[in-house]
C-alpha cells in the first residue's frame, strides 16, 4: 500500500502534486506498532503554495486514496 503512496512516476499523488507546485516530497509507510494496531503516516513537503491551498491538497489526497481504495490505480504499479 504505502508503495502506491511513495510511487513518483506519471499519474502518482507526488506527479498530480509536484504538477500544481504544491509539494516537494511524498513519504508514506508504517510510523509506529503496538499489540493490537498499526500506525500509518503520509508525510508530505509542501511548498509555501501548497500550505497557502492545503484544502485542495487534502482534497487531492483523498481522492488518490479513494482511487487506491476502489482499484482505480494503474495495476502496473503493483
Amino acid at each position: 500500500f504505502a508503495y502506491l503512496i511513495n510511487f513518483s512516476g506519471e499519474g502518482s499523488l507526488f506527479s498530480i502534486l509536484d504538477d500544481k507546485k504544491f509539494c516537494t516530497k511524498v513519504d508514506a509507510g508504517i510510523v509506529s506498532t503496538k499489540k493490537d494496531y498499526v500506525f500509518f503516516g503520509i508525510s508530505l513537503s509542501l511548498t509555501k503554495l501548497g500550505f497557502q491551498n492545503s484544502d485542495e491538497v487534502l482534497k487531492i489526497v483523498n481522492s488518490y486514496l479513494s482511487k487506491i481504495q476502489s482499484d482505480q490505480i494503474n495495476e502496473t504499479l503493483y
